[in-house]
């Protein structure tokens, strides 16, 4: 069996970014934005999920 590896990324290329746990907190947006446009800068689409601020994420209760 040969492993396939995909082609590297291109500029124009889409990349997500999704956090599924609880997102990134407020205080650390901006680290975020700085990281978001350093990528976009270099010719790569950038796609954040939905999640990120972590709105509509509640844990469950403590048993």
């Amino acid at each position: 069996m040969s492993v396939r590896y995909p082609r590297p990324l291109r500029p124009g290329d889409r990349i997500g970014v999704t956090s599924p746990s609880s997102g990134v907190p407020e205080e650390l947006s901006e680290r975020l934005a700085v990281a978001v446009r350093d990528v976009e800068a270099r010719g790569y689409e950038v796609v954040t999920g939905r999640c990120m601020d972590g709105g509509g994420h509640i844990s469950a209760p403590a048993a």
